[in-house]
């Protein structure tokens, strides 16, 4: 196994697989591990149907998403601080599903570590969790924290 990646939100079964995460990678040295946050588009966005109407900048959005990621980033890479496993940052926009499974293929991750639930609980009981739809659609082996 040389290639994790760890989709995170922030919420607490994030950082809970990223912890169980740490504890696994302190075991197998020369791993190196992504964590991975995918931002959403903006509500406010969505509401108004300004998406329909124009194409938006990758890059405007990225900004308005901004202050979210890097909390989420930060909060969770704050976990292999004081240890000695190298981790590496990317973000991305989209759908949590489609860019972890996407990521999977073009990158070779060997595995993903992911939290049981994220932070729409409610939207995820009615349309199935991420970490579900994750297990059962990327082409590697998916280990979520409970």
């Amino acid at each position: 196994m040389k290639k994790i990646l760890l989709p995170s939100d922030g919420s607490p079964y994030s950082l809970k697989a990223a912890r169980y995460a740490r504890s696994l990678l302190e075991k197998l040295p020369g791993t190196t591990l992504t964590i991975l946050h995918v931002g959403d588009v903006p509500k406010e966005l969505l509401s108004h149907g300004y998406l329909m109407e124009v194409t938006l900048d990758p890059e405007l959005i990225k900004q308005l998403v901004e202050d979210k990621t890097e909390k989420v980033i930060n909060e969770t890479k704050a976990i292999f601080a004081e240890s000695n496993v190298g981790v590496d940052t990317l973000i991305q926009l989209g759908n949590p599903v489609d860019v972890i499974c996407r990521l999977v293929e073009e990158k070779g991750y060997d595995l993903v570590i992911i939290g049981s639930r994220g932070l729409s609980e409610i939207k995820g009981l009615l349309l199935g969790s991420i970490s579900d739809r994750v297990s059962h659609l990327a082409k590697c082996p998916v280990l979520i924290v409970k």
